[in-house]
């Protein structure tokens, strides 16, 4: 998204459907997450039918190390570590 180089400050990681983890990266600032293919500017790509096409936002920031989650309304809501 956008043509500036963006901050890498983690990874959002899934064991749902790979043992060894299925790995996005996540990157300073909005981070939007989404059912692969459907809908435009999704930053995570998720191949999964549980997954709403517009389903999250996760918000990092670098400076305080924090991150919030936002669920979107998704069909089936949005959880970590294992609480939603």
């Amino acid at each position: 998204m956008g043509g500036g180089k963006r901050e890498l400050v983690g990874f959002l990681v899934s064991y749902q459907s790979d043992t060894h983890g299925q790995y996005w990266p996540l990157y300073a600032g909005r981070n939007l997450v989404g059912r692969a293919g459907a809908a435009d500017g999704l930053d995570i790509e998720i191949n999964d039918p549980h997954t709403s096409s517009m389903h999250a936002v996760i918000q990092l920031d670098s400076g305080t190390r924090s991150c919030s989650i936002e669920d979107l309304g998704s069909t089936n809501g949005t959880f970590y570590n294992d609480e939603s």
